[in-house]
């Protein structure tokens, strides 16, 4: 009887036919996964902004002394307009409470912000026009598809941002409540 030692040039051309494939499969799984890693962190990153973003407006929304978009009489806008104190007007405060007279009123144009929320093609932008008439722009959030404000009742407003991702649309929405109305 002949024993035989090692293995023929066709076993040795299979098994390594079947590591090939068998590595093949695990590349195009492992290519994948980063693909899929990639899109959610992207997409977690939208998501995150805008969120961001609807926290800013809520906050602001919350410091309002008044809402001029929308209008009592127009239930929904594409955009929020409200005035609110501008914190950095320090003047606005008497020197002493003794000094305050009875004509002084802390919410008085001088010391007022306008600060609109709207959409810039798909942009959310933050326009802030300061009392002397200097103006401010700043992008909240990308791949906006709609930004939507909706007076629910005297002071409570629903706020919702719809995001596009990858021809998906997300909404998101949140509530606010105007807490000084002059």
């Amino acid at each position: 009887m002949r024993t035989r030692r090692g293995t023929s040039l066709v076993e040795t051309l299979v098994g390594g036919v079947l590591v090939a494939v068998i590595l093949g499969v695990v590349a195009g799984v492992c290519n994948e996964y980063a693909n899929v890693v990639r899109y959610s962190g992207k997409r977690d990153q939208a998501v995150v902004a805008l969120q961001s973003a609807l926290d800013r407006v809520r906050g602001e929304l919350a410091e309002a002394t008044a809402v001029q978009m929308p209008t009592a009489g127009e239930p929904s806008a594409s955009q929020l307009t409200i005035q609110r104190v501008d914190p950095n007007h320090a003047s606005r405060l008497p020197a002493t409470p003794s000094s305050a007279t009875t004509s002084w009123n802390p919410y008085a144009a001088p010391y007022m912000l306008t600060v609109r929320f709207a959409l810039a093609g798909r942009r959310l932008q933050r326009h802030v026009t300061f009392p002397g008439g200097a103006q401010d722009v700043q992008v909240l959030a990308e791949d906006v598809e709609s930004f939507l404000v909706t007076r629910l009742s005297g002071t409570l407003y629903r706020i919702q941002v719809v995001l596009e991702e990858d021809r998906v649309s997300r909404a998101v929405s949140t509530m606010g409540r105007l807490r000084v109305g002059l």
